[in-house]
């Protein structure tokens, strides 16, 4: 709280703007940190008074890029909310700026005391924990520099506290307060939400070293272990760019080698020609699939097929959301019987043209052909993966199967209905994220 020492005898009618040290000189006010923030949590306050529409942002305030568009806002609500509030009660807004700024310092700490609680530390240990972690300087510069990244840091001990209730006592109420203090985090700042996604995996990993579950507890959890780095690995180097899907395939398959030869031992050297045998065999059906699909594509070309399909269409005068059912059904009833890659190279050639005459966004369409091929596997009673499961597990009845199978398909079934109520869902997560 040295940082903040002026604050007391002004909380009513002043905020701080830079970190206070004696005779030391102060740091250059970045203009337009504070008058921003200020303006974000007027703006919300706004919204709850029925000022301006939700999420509105009719006026862009950035100094730095004033020419930017006009967009949606969440305003940093985690911690808006309660200067909104204390402005209803007749609060001023340099009250309630003092008033959400030190909520976000007692939140930080409440989390660090509880984290140290249940770490082992005693009342008064955890106390002192508690307070030595709230006291890292970048977190005060940035708090009284007028940052969002100062208010939201209070959150981020929140989400380790959650994801160590959800491993080690193994509580859905953990995983819900890390979940939504994640959300939260991001609505508060990007940087408080990478510190917040950083903090969750690293945690995890020490409450499950910590955990009566630990994996290296024996060599059965071990194993298990090893077996679930595989997806990691893969999905893992694909998005950090170490490799390429193309790569990820080979990495893929040489750490299963690995596992199965040296880790499980199940697969022996003397099994190797008759994998490769029958691995030969799939990838010549994928190629003979593709070259009928260019083929078949060529012809399709050749006739004007798509465009006669696309004139029956236009001249049928229906609606575009029967014609859009009627596709879907075509395909779940395909999917069940074919497979996904053969469906989508005999059919796209077709269908591209007329969806995009029909006004339907390609990227969308995208999207819910894969639900609906997803679906297809599972539909009962024909689905492709029913066998595979019944062939994995022979002991198990078919009617188990379909009876297990049959939730997620009607998940699936309401995913493709959601998508055509909010088709905007299919590409809101990459806007936000671009």
């Amino acid at each position: 709280a040295a940082f903040l020492r002026p604050l007391p005898a002004h909380v009513a009618r002043g905020i701080a703007y830079t970190c206070y040290a004696g005779d030391a000189p102060a740091r250059t006010l970045v203009q337009g940190d504070h008058l921003q923030l200020l303006y974000h949590f007027d703006l919300f306050d706004s919204y709850l008074r029925g000022r301006l529409p939700w999420f509105r942002n009719l006026w862009e305030f950035n100094t730095s890029d004033e020419a930017r568009p006009p967009r949606p806002d969440l305003c940093y609500f985690p911690f808006a909310l309660p200067y909104s509030l204390a402005r209803a009660a007749g609060a001023s807004d340099a009250f309630a700026w003092n008033l959400a700024q030190w909520l976000s310092i007692l939140l930080g700490l409440a989390f660090c005391h509880a984290l140290a609680r249940r770490c082992g530390a005693g009342p008064g240990a955890a106390l002192a924990c508690a307070a030595l972690a709230t006291c890292v300087p970048y977190r005060w510069v940035v708090l009284a520099g007028g940052s969002p990244t100062g208010f939201g840091m209070g959150l981020v001990p929140g989400v380790a506290l959650g994801v160590d209730i959800a491993v080690r006592d193994r509580r859905l109420r953990g995983g819900i307060l890390a979940g939504a203090l994640v959300l939260a985090c991001y609505a508060a700042d990007l940087h408080c939400f990478l510190f917040a996604v950083l903090a969750l995996p690293l945690w995890g990993l020490v409450a499950l070293l910590r955990s009566p579950a630990n994996p290296f507890s024996s060599r059965r959890r071990l194993l298990r272990l090893v077996r679930a780095l595989s997806p990691i690995l893969v999905v893992g180097g694909i998005y950090t760019g170490a490799f390429t899907p193309t790569e990820a395939a080979a990495v893929g398959t040489v750490y299963s080698l690995v596992i199965t030869f040296f880790v499980y031992r199940t697969v022996k050297i003397s099994d190797l020609p008759e994998i490769l045998e029958d691995s030969v065999k799939t990838t010549s059906m994928i190629f003979a699939i593709m070259i009928g699909a260019m083929l078949f594509g060529f012809i399709l070309t050749a006739l004007q097929v798509p465009q006669a399909l696309m004139a029956v269409v236009t001249e049928s005068g229906m609606n575009r959301w029967l014609i859009f059912l009627g596709v879907n059904l075509v395909l779940l009833v395909l999917g069940c019987v074919l497979e996904t890659v053969s469906i989508i190279l005999i059919t796209l050639p077709m269908l591209y043209p007329i969806m995009r005459h029909l006004g339907f966004d390609l990227i969308w369409f995208n999207v819910v052909l894969l639900i609906n091929m997803e679906l297809a596997l599972i539909s009962p009673p024909i689905g492709m993966n029913l066998f595979v499961i019944k062939g994995i597990s022979p002991d198990s009845k078919i009617q188990e199967i379909i009876r297990g199978s049959l939730p997620f398909a009607l998940i699936m079934a309401a995913e493709i209905a959601l998508l055509c109520f909010a088709p905007g869902l299919a590409t809101w997560l990459p806007q936000v994220l671009k």
